[in-house]
């Protein structure tokens, strides 16, 4: 007796009735057979997917089947042996993504140049490995590929993106996609995984939002430009308003003082447009000596009982009126500051210089916060000055601490300043 299907139909009964001419239909064969339409069909799809018989729709939206000779079998065969050779071929040669096939547990099937490309591994190296070998150890410590493959059983695939480990070590990142491949019984055979390196796109995001961050940092120093304005002119222009009365009566002395004034409102702005323009500004940097720009900075803050003391002949590399502008917010924070008068030294150290005074000094908690825009002790003060000042030294790339002096006061360091054809003494003592 001949082999019978799930229906219980000889196969052999149902293929000895085909010649190497005659078609037949699906009813027509029933007949023949003796037995039901649905059971002969059963058995032609089973001979059918054997490769015994070929099967077609007509015109008339009949199905027939036919018997496929030995040679025309053989033929069909080897036609999808080397259909399936050239797609090998053909996944085998993308190098833009790595293609290759896992088993039902995750071991590594097949290897496309793509893949050794990607990830750095020769094929006899990968072939055989586990496929966690790509993942960091914090992922394999979470069981991240296991899970990844009972994604890829529940729901036919699944897709990810994270960081993988190359063979050298090294790190990309990777969109992911596992696919679970089953055989014709429903029985798991194993994965298909593909993998894109999406670095250059991550390390594009970065640079915009680096690019962002720079655009939120002026937009920033946008929104104090107005406040720090008022406050660095209102000084000169309350002096020109007081001498413009006095130079109606012909008062020289007056018109000069007017004249310096509104030079100094001019300076002003330029200074406040660097700070906007932040690292992108041009600087108009020179070799100065500190001595007389501290002076010329302790002029607007006269007529005072304090002293200035200036203790070094420091030289610097900077553009002049930034530090004069520098020195005069400490030397008024100094003054404007404390109870009484107070001494304001001016001192050199090893890589920058200082400003000290013989004041109240500044608690260690708010020494951080004196340099936000808007942060004032004072009843009168407006928190800008100082604010300002961290605004310059940025530009510069200095750094700016507050410590305390040796009489207890504030004193503001100033360093990184060194350059080349800076030197020149240093005396450090208050």
């Amino acid at each position: 007796m001949g082999e019978k299907g799930s229906t219980g139909v000889d196969f052999s009964t149902v293929r000895n009735a085909f010649d190497s001419s005659t078609p037949f239909t699906v009813r027509e064969l029933a007949e023949v057979v003796g037995e039901s339409t649905k059971e002969v069909q059963n058995v032609l799809i089973d001979l059918a997917d054997e490769g015994v018989l070929e099967t077609k729709q007509t015109r008339e939206n009949k199905r027939i089947w036919w018997y496929l000779p030995e040679q025309e079998s053989y033929t069909a065969s080897k036609k999808q042996k080397m259909n399936d050779l050239q797609f090998e071929e053909l996944v085998d040669a993308v190098v833009d993504y790595a293609i290759f096939v896992l088993d039902a547990e995750g071991y590594i099937q097949t290897w496309n140049q793509g893949a050794k490309r990607k990830k750095g591994y020769r094929k006899e190296e990968a072939i055989g490995k586990h496929f966690s070998i790509f993942y960091t150890e914090s992922n394999i410590a979470e069981s991240v590929p296991e899970q990844n493959l009972e994604k890829a059983v529940a729901n036919g695939r699944m897709e990810d993106e994270g960081w993988r480990v190359r063979k050298d070590g090294s790190r990309f990142w990777a969109d992911v996609v596992i696919s679970s491949v089953y055989d014709s019984t429903g029985d798991l055979l194993g994965f298909i995984k593909v993998t894109r390196d999406l670095t250059e796109r991550i390390q594009y995001e970065r640079r915009l939002e680096n690019q962002n961050e720079r655009l939120k940092q002026q937009n920033n120093r946008l929104e104090t430009f107005a406040n720090m304005l008022a406050h660095e002119l209102r000084n000169p222009l309350t002096i020109a308003q007081v001498y413009l009365q006095q130079a109606a009566t012909g008062n020289q002395d007056a018109v000069q003082q007017v004249d310096d004034a509104l030079g100094r409102i001019e300076e002003m702005i330029d200074v406040l447009l660097v700070t906007t323009r932040g690292s992108d500004a041009t600087l108009d940097r020179q070799t100065v000596k500190i001595r007389p720009i501290a002076e010329q900075a302790w002029k607007p803050i006269e007529p005072t009982e304090s002293e200035l003391f200036i203790e070094t002949d420091r030289r610097v590399n900077v553009d002049p009126i930034h530090l004069q502008h520098i020195l005069e917010n400490l030397f008024r924070n100094a003054v404007s500051h404390n109870d009484g008068d107070v001494a304001v030294r001016v001192g050199g150290l090893p890589t920058g210089f200082y400003v000290a005074d013989t004041g109240n000094g500044i608690p260690e908690e708010q020494r951080t916060e004196v340099f936000d825009a808007g942060f004032t002790t004072s009843d009168t003060g407006n928190g800008l000055g100082l604010a300002f000042v961290k605004h310059l030294v940025d530009i510069y790339n200095w750094t700016i601490e507050i410590t305390e002096s040796a009489s207890g006061g504030a004193r503001f360091e100033i360093t990184a300043v060194n350059e080349p054809g800076i030197d020149g003494p240093v005396r450090t003592e208050e």
